[in-house]
């Protein structure tokens, strides 16, 4: 099946995937095109220098769920800086694959092709 992708480094493809970051900011509008839609996720073989990022998706920051959700619904609610002239997407029902596919990532939208049964049926 072929979809839509865009690629992201670490940690930010974990924190998408894993439901901790559930709003990407862009200067273009890269998604507008792609919302509402499914989007697949690369992950960039280029990391953050170090694996702190790693630390952020296993410990989650130290906070519990409870925590999470409240700072969550502030998206809702906050004024947030820095955004002006931002796009911005609501990223929902994130998953992984069931096996990892080695791909050359892009800089904008680019088309991958996915074997139906790597995709996840939650």
């Amino acid at each position: 099946m072929k979809f839509a992708c865009l690629s992201f480094r670490q940690p930010y493809a974990g924190l998408v995937l894993n439901n901790v970051k559930t709003i990407e900011s862009r200067w273009r509008p890269v998604l507008a095109n792609h919302q509402d839609g499914t989007l697949a996720v690369h992950i960039a073989f280029r990391d953050w220098e170090d694996d702190s990022w790693r630390d952020i998706l296993l410990n989650r920051l130290g906070w519990t769920s409870a925590q999470i959700d409240d700072i969550l619904q502030l998206e809702n609610k906050a004024v947030l800086r820095d955004l002006e002239g931002k796009y911005l997407t609501v990223i929902s029902n994130p998953r992984w694959l069931q096996r990892a596919i080695p791909a050359r990532g892009h800089k904008d939208i680019w088309e991958v092709d996915i074997p139906e049964d790597l995709i996840p049926t939650r």
